[in-house]
């Protein structure tokens, strides 16, 4: 398995998936700012496991791009909604977990 065998739009649907169950009550109010937030996260897993992959980037470096990305979405969701930092960075967390095999399978070592 490679990042070539990424599914981006599958990447995402799980992750919705698992932050609707983290979420609970009040999802439906904040689920769009989510699947935004979540097609940007798969597409960017995307690209550091090519940019792994051709060389680019080490290791290291993605990881540290991965843990920005997901600052990034924790900041815009919470600009965008009534809720806290934290309980967005335990929705994206419990919805990456879902994820975490699948991309540190095809990525050959652990982003997530």
């Amino acid at each position: 398995m490679a990042f070539t065998d990424i599914d981006t739009a599958d990447l995402a649907q799980r992750m919705l998936s698992g932050a609707a169950t983290e979420a609970g009550e009040g999802w439906a109010e904040v689920s769009a700012f989510f699947k935004v937030e979540f097609r940007t996260i798969a597409r960017r897993i995307k690209d550091i496991g090519k940019a792994v992959a051709g060389g680019d980037i080490d290791e290291l470096t993605a990881k540290l791009l991965m843990r920005m990305q997901v600052n990034n979405a924790v900041a815009a969701v919470a600009a965008m909604t009534t809720m806290v930092m934290v309980r967005i960075e335990r929705i994206i967390n419990a919805a990456l977990g879902l994820i975490r095999d699948v991309v540190n399978t095809a990525l050959g070592f652990a982003l997530l």
